[in-house]
């Protein structure tokens, strides 16, 4: 009686081979370019079906072939980040295969930090004498100290017209006289901002965007 058997490596099977697991964009700024990327081969000897690449968190969203991969040819999975997102970025990626014994799937991971962009077009001034300073998240904080009425000057320090649109947030506390307006080059801008003089406890902050989908918001406290 003779014995017959099939060596593994004779077995059609396609094998997915990644350049990388782990991709780390390192220090990226908000708003920026959110790709991350995982170029891939087939090493086996049959096509290779990318199944599925399930993403860890909502701000992560992969892309995907879905034909096949013949042996030898190489392709990528892609994954886009939610760069609004401040802060450390530590996701990862699941990719099922049509690869045999391959049953514990594929991890893949994302690393890096997004940085909030610094303010530099547009200074600020608050009753015209005190230029206000911005955290690292664009946030700045005034104290009206009573008053029902105040200014605040804008002076763009860019080299492009910029556009702003202001809204305030507070139920009630504070409406802003002009909340759209547009700032020449080297050109300033004061914009009045009237209180409820009829609430007790004042807080509210006003929310100011730029028309370069930049960002910067003022806490104001009574």
């Amino acid at each position: 009686m003779f014995l017959s058997f099939i060596l593994k490596d004779d077995i059609p099977a396609p094998k997915i081979k990644f350049e990388y697991i782990v991709h780390n964009r390192g220090d990226i700024s908000e708003g920026s370019d959110g790709l991350f990327f995982f170029p891939l081969e087939n090493v086996g000897n049959t096509d290779l079906l990318i199944a599925s690449v399930q993403s860890s968190c909502g701000c992560l969203v992969p892309r995907f072939n879905m034909r096949p991969v013949a042996p030898g040819e190489r392709d990528t999975v892609f994954a886009f980040y939610d760069t609004k997102r401040i802060g450390q970025i530590n996701k990862t990626l699941v990719v099922a295969t049509n690869e045999l014994e391959h049953d514990k799937r594929i991890i893949l991971r994302v690393a890096g930090r997004v940085l909030p962009y610094k303010m530099d077009e547009i200074q600020v001034r608050f009753q015209d004498s005190i230029t206000l300073s911005f955290s690292e998240y664009n946030k700045a904080e005034i104290g009206v100290f009573g008053k029902t009425e105040f200014t605040l000057e804008f002076l763009n320090t860019s080299n492009d017209t910029l556009k702003i649109f202001a809204s305030a947030r507070g139920p009630d506390l504070f409406n802003v006289i002009d909340d759209e307006f547009e700032i020449l080059p080297g050109k300033s801008r004061s914009v009045r901002v009237k209180r409820n003089d009829k609430v007790k406890h004042f807080y509210g902050t006003i929310h100011f965007s730029l028309s370069n989908k930049k960002y910067f918001t003022i806490d104001v406290l009574k």
